[in-house]
């Protein structure tokens, strides 16, 4: 009796190690991650056992759990060394997730009045910056074993531009296109490549636009309204992310899945 259980007691430390094994073998490299959807992505895949690298020009708020690079995603230099250090510690990649954006809230414009500087930044960080990750982990990613996937985090208003916002507009509309061209040229190596349209998400993007506490809520009332089935949270997309970056959604490649809240229906 006391042999049997022994032996039932390996076996049970046997598999538990070995789901950990396999779990922690998969990488994710996450770009944006000390914030909003990048962040509660990043904590989520740590969760869940998975080997988190985080990309962000600014400080990550769970460094100490991840592997952490400080990165500018508008320089290339920058990328190219950040991606080349990777390379020396991980051999393969299996999935990435580009949601580093940038949002020029205090000086945006009419396209006739357009900053060029605004422009340039705006569509360098969020489109050219991803194309750049994309191209520099992509043999990471190709010798990856199992499930293999990238993620591009988009907007509705790719969809739905607004006024005074066409260079973010423009770039995320790059983005479902440019998730499409990867997608196409990466399909025979097993690699899914989609992309996501968030509308309004309770993140820093919104809260850098107020300055009071009062202001912020007053807006997020105002897109909770709008939005039949409530307000996105960062969880919210984050959770559609790891879906359609997993065997769930071996079948779904060059797609751009909307996640508005109702918002447009």
């Amino acid at each position: 009796f006391i042999f049997l259980n022994q032996v039932e007691l390996r076996i049970d430390l046997y598999l538990k190690v070995r789901t950990t094994e396999e779990m922690s073998n998969k990488v994710v490299i996450i770009t944006g991650c000390s914030s909003g959807i990048g962040l509660s992505t990043a904590k989520k895949y740590k969760d869940e056992g998975y080997t988190v690298i985080g990309l962000d020009i600014s400080q990550c708020p769970i460094s100490d759990i991840i592997t952490f690079y400080k990165c500018d995603l508008s320089n290339e230099k920058e990328i190219v060394h950040t991606i080349n250090n990777i390379k020396r510690l991980y051999q393969s990649v299996n999935y990435l997730i580009c949601s580093a954006g940038i949002f020029f809230d205090k000086q945006r414009s009419f396209l006739d009045n357009m900053d060029i500087n605004e422009w340039t930044n705006t569509i360098q960080c969020n489109l050219t910056g991803s194309m750049l990750i994309f191209r520099e982990t992509f043999q990471l990613i190709q010798k990856a074993k199992g499930d293999k996937a990238v993620l591009f985090v988009s907007s509705d208003q790719a969809q739905h531009p607004r006024c005074k916002n066409s260079a973010y507009a423009v770039s995320k509309g790059g983005l479902i296109t440019l998730a499409k061209v990867c997608a196409a040229e990466s399909i025979n190596y097993g690699i899914r490549v989609n992309a996501i349209e968030p509308a309004s998400v309770r993140t820093n993007f919104i809260n850098r636009l107020f300055e009071t506490e009062e202001q912020k809520e007053s807006i997020y009332e105002k897109e909770n309204d709008k939005m039949p089935l409530g307000l996105i949270e960062p969880d919210d997309v984050a959770e559609l992310i790891i879906f359609l970056c997993s065997e769930k959604a071996k079948r779904i490649t060059g797609q751009s899945i909307s996640i508005d809240g109702g918002l447009y229906i």
